[in-house]
Parts: structure tokens; sequence; C-alpha cells
């Protein structure tokens, strides 16, 4: 069975890369979301973050697929990018008109991830949509698991994951999805998406194939589902 690993940033990951996390899905179909490149080399890294793709050092690495909602003219496109167009709204698998979401890399990946299995499983890790009221980190509660190297402008705001609605509108479109079960790997903090079955790390780490994986043929073949939908 197809699986694919989609990493976010939530604080959840922190005593799970303690624990030896990145050594485990090493070599596996992986999606890394913003700045885990920073510690982890996935098969490919998204986003949707305009200012993130402009300034981060990111030029080199192996792929890219990134979200705009603007115009391409707007921006200098590295060569290793595969660029699509975002939207606000849910269309399923049809990805023709846009890719859901331009506001969270979060769902911009899942949404393509399900393109990409096709059939199969997902596993989100760090989809926390929250924090941790129990850890303070630089006097702001913990909402990402990087937060104590560096400081975005992401770190310790917790307006946007305060609205349980949102969350609820945000994530219940996936329900729609039958043919890819997609778990959400939790941790301390326990996530707020309720969409997806919970399952802990040791129940995660069972259902993982071992086969060690060709990156570059990966990569090969997620530029061959996405060529179609490239701007």
């Amino acid at each position: 069975m197809k699986q694919l690993i989609i990493i976010g940033g939530g604080s959840s990951l922190r005593l799970p890369i303690q624990d030896g996390l990145w050594k485990k899905i090493e070599g596996l179909y992986t999606i890394g979301i913003n700045y885990n490149y920073r510690h982890f080399k996935s098969t490919c890294l998204m986003g949707v973050d305009d200012a993130f793709y402009t300034k981060e050092p990111i030029k080199n690495l192996p792929l890219l697929v990134w979200g705009f909602k603007k115009k391409l003219n707007f921006f200098k496109i590295h060569p290793n990018t595969i660029p699509v167009r975002t939207k606000g709204g849910y269309s399923g698998r049809d990805l023709s008109k846009g890719v859901y979401c331009s506001r969270l890399s979060g769902m911009f990946a899942l949404t393509l991830g399900i393109n990409l299995v096709d059939v199969g499983e997902i596993f989100t890790l760090g989809f926390d949509f929250g924090c941790n009221f129990k850890t303070v980190i630089n006097k702001q509660y913990a909402t990402h698991y990087y937060q104590d190297e560096f400081k975005h402008r992401g770190s310790g705001h917790i307006g946007y994951y305060s609205i349980r609605s949102r969350m609820a509108n945000d994530f219940a479109v996936y329900k729609e999805e039958k043919k890819v079960k997609i778990y959400n790997v939790i941790d301390v903090p326990e996530s707020h998406i309720s969409t997806f079955e919970k399952i802990n790390y040791d129940t995660f780490y069972s259902k993982l194939n071992k086969e060690v994986l060709d990156q570059d043929k990966l990569r090969a073949e997620i530029k061959n589902k996405l060529k179609e939908f490239q701007v």
C-alpha cells in the first residue's frame, strides 16, 4: 500500500523528534512543510507563503511544490520549483482551477498529497491546529516545534487557531475523500483536528512500510503527476 508522510510544524513534534523521529522516517515518501527543510531532507518541500519562498535559502533543495495566489511575474521562480495556482474553496481531487488551500500550507500539502497517493494512506505529523498552553518559549505559547531555535511571524500566534469553527470548516472538506485513509498522528499537545482518525507514534511506526524508497524516482513521479497543473 502506498504511504505518504506530511510533516507540519506543530509543537507536538518536539518529543517525537527527541525520540529519533527523523531517523525513523528517513528514506520514506515524505512531504516537508515550510521550515521543516532545516531539520529533515524530505522528498519534496511544499508551502504557500510568498515571503518564505522569496527569502529562505531553498533554491538548492531537490524539489519544491509551491502554491501561488498572485501572478508569477511578481516572483523569481527557482528552477527546482513546480509552481501551482491556489484557491480558497475545495473541489475534491479536481485541481484544474487551483489547489486548496491558499491560507495554510498544511492543507495545500494534504490536498496535493491525496492526488499524489491516489490510493493508500497519509500520515500527518505536527498538524496540531493549536498550541501547548503548558509550554512557554520566549514569552510565547508553544505553537511550533522549532520555536526555541528561531522566530518567524507565526510563532506564538494563536488567534487563527482559537476559532474552532474555522478548524471544522477548513478540514471537514476532507471527509469526502474515500480512497486515501488519513491518519492524524498525535502527541502533546493533542491535535484539535477531529476530522481524521488519531493515532499515537507507536501505532504510526508499526504501520509504516520499512522499505527505503528511491527519492529521485519519487520526485520524478511528483513532477509527472503535477505537470498538467503547473502554471
